[in-house]
């Protein structure tokens, strides 16, 4: 069984050590609430799952502005893009369809980053809530109100922000300063949002007074610098962190099923829907266990992997439509049996139990949520590429009001059809040269 290295930080006052105990805590606990595997195999899980929590804890600790960087990266961009939105409303009623294209234009950009954001959010709060229970949920508490006050006191304070002249609306050096001050705008949010993280994460893992969590949320606030600088041989801790990962988000959800399945009707909509995407989670870290480790020009090695960790995924994914069409709660018994034989195949590392396991799989793949965000976006870029050129055709130099308004309807079909996929975008551009024709 592998262990964290004896290279790992192990200072008193590092935070490293507290997280990784945390971390192995809530594996050994979380364990004991398997009550169906005999006490040998709960033993076995115990130790390996223990084992995988601290080099969890080791990883977060020592990466954890990797680990949450996509996360405030996210919300910098909605918060400046939230900004940028609200500024331009208020000045609809005196600048009319030229503030609304530049408002709805970071409309679009929000409504591109907030799915993004929740699947971040989604995956860190695994990690948050094995830290102490509901974690997540008291970080968000604070986190959003922190962000929206800083919003709010930015634009009460810079009321020039994204203020370029409506004179030089044509003109590319508006464009060029207003990308600069959203980029700006964008720097500042991150960093609002990374140091709220930190410290409130800091803060979950002891109490907010402790002299202790100041000099955690510093170690922790470094990391944007030391995890890029730290040597390979200082963060390796063995193991495999997406497998490991992977099987402490399983052991979550079999626990959650057990305990689903004591109620005596089947649980609510809300609940199964959160636990049906915290399994595709926990099967999205099965699945690049192995080509995570494949330089990236070995195509060969990489779709061999690729291939056995679809599998490997394919056992979880194929569960969860179970868990939707259950009509009976012990359904998810059924289930948690599913993942817990998983989680045992995986701790008896001297059998060929998984691989037998991965062998004998079908193949599920994931579906393709990028290939249809992308068939929106594309959409709505043509939308806003046609809000941008038409006006300039000659068919509007007569009626500049026509061309104007013809702008502000494709911008607007643009954020709608980012918004739904259910825009015709060659309708919608032939109705807006009708007027002008």
């Amino acid at each position: 069984m592998a262990r964290v290295s004896s290279r790992a930080v192990t200072s008193p006052y590092s935070v490293a050590p507290t997280v990784r105990s945390t971390e192995e805590t809530w594996a050994a606990t979380t364990v004991a609430q398997l009550s169906h595997l005999p006490e040998s195999d709960r033993k076995l899980v115990r130790a390996h799952l223990k084992a995988a929590g601290a080099r969890s804890g080791q990883d977060w600790a020592v990466q954890f502005a990797g680990r949450v960087g996509g996360f405030v990266l996210l919300s910098a961009i909605l918060f400046a893009s939230a900004i940028g939105a609200v500024a331009w409303s208020g000045r609809v009623s005196s600048e009319r369809s030229a503030a609304a294209i530049t408002a709805a234009s970071y409309l679009v950009i929000a409504l591109v980053a907030l799915p993004g954001l929740l699947r971040r959010g989604y995956w860190i709060s695994d990690h948050f809530n094995r830290i102490r229970p509901d974690a997540f949920k008291r970080f968000l508490r604070y986190y959003i109100p922190v962000l929206a006050i800083m919003g709010l006191v930015y634009i009460i304070a810079n009321t020039r922000a994204f203020n370029g002249k409506s004179a030089a609306r044509t003109e590319a050096s508006f464009y060029l300063a207003e990308f600069i001050a959203f980029a700006t705008v964008t720097a500042l949010g991150f960093v609002i949002a990374y140091l709220a993280t930190v410290s409130l994460y800091a803060a979950s893992l002891n109490a907010p007074a402790s002299p202790k969590v100041l000099l955690w949320a510093a170690e922790l606030t470094m990391t944007i610098v030391t995890g890029l600088l730290v040597t390979r041989r200082t963060r390796n801790v063995g193991g495999n962190i997406h497998l490991d990962s992977g099987m402490l988000r399983l052991l979550n959800c079999a626990v959650t099923m057990e305990d689903l399945a004591k109620e005596p009707v089947p649980a609510p909509a809300h609940v199964i829907k959160e636990l049906i995407l915290r399994l595709e989670i926990a099967a999205r870290d099965l699945e690049v266990y192995a080509v995570r480790r494949v330089p990236r020009l070995d195509i060969a090695t990489r779709r061999i992997t690729a291939e056995d960790g679809t599998r490997l995924a394919s056992i979880i994914r194929c569960r969860k439509a179970s868990l939707a069409l259950a009509i009976t709660p012990c359904v998810y018994t059924e289930v948690a049996s599913t993942i817990t034989r998983v989680l045992l195949a995986w701790s008896r590392a001297e059998s060929a139990d998984l691989e037998a396991m991965v062998r004998s799989a079908p193949t599920v793949e994931r579906a393709s949520v990028a290939r249809r965000l992308a068939s929106r976006v594309w959409q709505a870029l043509l939308l806003a590429a046609a809000g941008v050129v038409l006006p300039f055709l000659p068919i509007y130099t007569a009626n500049p009001q026509a061309g104007a308004d013809a702008r502000y309807a494709l911008i607007t079909a643009a954020v709608v059809a980012l918004a739904t996929g259910s825009v015709p975008v060659w309708d919608t551009i032939e109705k807006s040269l009708q007027p002008a024709s």
